[in-house]
């Protein structure tokens, strides 16, 4: 795997490392996905898919301290995001920031009301860290 993620960063390309990452986060190789990831999101910040798949692969690997700040940016940039709001709202519980947790549960409020009833027992009595 060590290859495969030396011959990505040796292209320059970061659509190329998404999708490797992308690729290796589904297979479980979590660390060399989110090395790639990094590199992706160093030549675009603000990239979304970038940014949420980096989101997804903290989630994963149960990093949702990590993962919060990704979360903030993502949410300027996809406010009505059903994926970020979701991701938003565990990662804000589980990663003991009840602000960003609050502005999940507001966003979905606000722009998926009909995900908000779920959301809300959740918000309200989340289940443990699986």
């Amino acid at each position: 795997m060590k290859q495969l993620k030396d011959r990505c960063l040796a292209t320059g390309n970061r659509q190329f490392f998404d999708l490797a990452a992308q690729a290796l986060g589904q297979r479980r190789h979590l660390e060399i996905a989110i090395d790639l990831l990094r590199e992706s999101l160093k030549q675009d910040p603000n990239a979304p898919n970038a940014l949420i798949s980096m989101a997804v692969t903290l989630h994963i690997a149960k990093r949702y301290g990590e993962e919060i700040p990704l979360l903030r940016r993502a949410m300027t940039i996809l406010p009505a995001d059903p994926q970020i709001l979701r991701l938003a709202l565990q990662a804000g519980i589980w990663g003991k920031d009840a602000a960003l947790a609050k502005e999940a549960m507001t966003g979905i409020e606000t722009h998926l009301p009909q995900l908000a009833p779920a959301a809300r027992r959740f918000y309200e009595n989340p289940p443990p860290i699986r």
